[in-house]
């Protein structure tokens, strides 16, 4: 239904025409031209105000008929999803018909989807009873045969160390001759250097007594030398002077003034001589200087001889210290020696251990991780082909529009297989579990054994394929 007309714009426009008309009768007498200009300035406004009035007419009038077609069209379109709405319900009645057909046809597919799912769970675990029962034999050989080696390892252990201790017990004789031996060696040589420099150190000594006694003997001989030079010429002196003196007695009493004269020069001449005495004394007290020099050096070279004894006997003590150290090192060596042979004997043994070892792990690890994997991938292509029936029955139930007590038939039945094939799967990964778990202790033992016999598990080479969900 159209909307009604506004007729309130046009009835104010006509007051205000008939307000403006009678004001311009009224005024037709007035002449004042102020008032005139007024009139004119508000008929001006008038104007313009039904200029805006009419354009605002214009627009309602646009709006109006705009209105008129938006309702048109939506009556048209209403029309239109009504006749739409006729079509689909009845295609909403030919699909239910078919679509209870098709819930039949499910239905079936239904049943023969349990039926093969409990003969597939029935197979896989007689498959899984079976591999699991091959598994554990195959477990128990490699068991006792593990135990057989272990018990040969330790016969040929406990043969290699009675062999090492005989072996041992050979070489620390034999070290200990030699031990013997180089020690009555040692012991002769440092004999023979003592002999050696004490013969040495005698020789020394007589030499330096030798030539201290020549050195005091020639200085003793300079000494008497000069004291009997000395005496020769004064005796001679006294001579000269005694056959002097007689002269002049036998002489006149003229010349004893001349005599008393040379009598004081003979006197300044014995004091001369007495000067020459004691510049001889003086000689003589340099003579003794040498003497008391050489005496000090006799102390100082006894005092050098104490230092080389000190020297000696260090040295000595140097010398023995050598020698046990010489002894301990031989000893060394000689323990280095044999711990060298044992430890590449042992070497060798581990590395043909080791690589007994390894085969065997290596073969047991590849034949269980095989039967792991088989297992694994059997479980997981049965939850894999469950989710897809799973699915598939739930787009099935989706699509097909069932009432409600079929639906709860069909659900507790599908729980009901559900439940079987839950039972089934706890029972398959139980036995999954019980081989996961004699795997790993298989491989812990394995372990405990490389590291009884010193062997890190890095040097295996590989990794054991240890299960995390177990």
């Amino acid at each position: 239904m159209p909307p009604k007309k506004k007729d309130g714009k046009k009835k104010k426009k006509s007051s205000l025409e008939e307000e403006a008309r009678a004001k311009a009768e009224a005024v037709d007498d007035i002449d004042d031209e102020d008032y005139k200009k007024s009139l004119r300035k508000e008929c001006r406004l008038l104007e313009e105000q039904i200029r805006k009035e009419e354009d605002l007419a214009g627009l309602y009038q646009d709006e109006r008929q705009r209105v008129n077609y938006f309702w048109i069209v939506a009556k048209k379109e209403l029309e239109d999803k009504e006749a739409e709405q006729r079509n689909k319900e009845r295609e909403l009645q030919d699909l239910s018909e078919k679509h209870q057909i098709e819930i039949k046809i499910y239905k079936q597919r239904v049943k023969h989807l349990l039926f093969q799912n409990l003969d597939q769970l029935t197979e896989l675990k007689k498959e899984a009873q079976i591999t699991l029962k091959n598994v554990e034999d195959e477990h128990r050989i490699d068991e006792r045969e593990l135990k057989q080696d272990l018990r040969a390892l330790k016969v040929q252990k406990k043969e290699q160390e009675v062999r090492h201790s005989e072996y041992l017990n050979a070489l620390t004789k034999d070290k200990n001759k030699q031990a013997t031996k180089i020690r009555a060696e040692y012991e002769r040589i440092a004999n023979e250097i003592q002999l050696k420099y004490k013969h040495k150190m005698l020789l020394l000594r007589e030499e330096m007594e030798r030539k201290r006694k020549a050195m005091i003997q020639q200085i003793e001989n300079k000494k008497n030398q000069a004291i009997k030079d000395l005496t020769q010429k004064h005796a001679k002196k006294y001579n000269d002077i005694k056959n002097y003196y007689q002269e002049i007695t036998n002489t006149n009493l003229d010349i004893i003034k001349q005599l008393k004269d040379e009598l004081t020069d003979a006197k300044k001449e014995d004091t001369s001589k007495q000067k020459q005495k004691m510049d001889q004394e003086e000689a003589n007290k340099q003579v003794v200087e040498p003497l008391q020099k050489a005496s000090e050096e006799v102390k100082k070279l006894s005092e050098k001889k104490k230092k080389h004894d000190t020297i000696m006997d260090k040295l000595k003590e140097c010398q023995a210290f050598i020698m046990e150290h010489d002894s301990v090192l031989k000893d060394i060596e000689w323990q280095y020696e044999v711990r060298l042979q044992q430890f590449q004997y042992l070497q060798r043994e581990k590395k043909e251990l080791f690589d007994e070892f390894h085969q065997t792990v290596y073969e047991i690890h590849q034949k269980t991780g095989l039967r792991n994997l088989v297992l694994e991938k059997k479980l997981e292509t049965i939850q894999e082909s469950l989710e897809t029936k799973d699915a598939q029955i739930n787009q099935l139930l989706a699509a097909a529009k069932i009432d409600p007590k079929t639906l709860g038939i069909i659900k507790s039945t599908l729980e009901e297989v559900e439940n079987l094939k839950n039972e089934a799967i706890k029972e398959i990964q139980a036995e999954l579990k019980k081989i996961r778990e004699a795997h790993s202790n298989m491989v812990k033992t394995y372990e405990g054994k490389l590291s009884e016999f010193g062997i890190p598990v890095e040097e295996l080479g590989f990794d054991p394929l240890v299960p995390a969900n177990i």
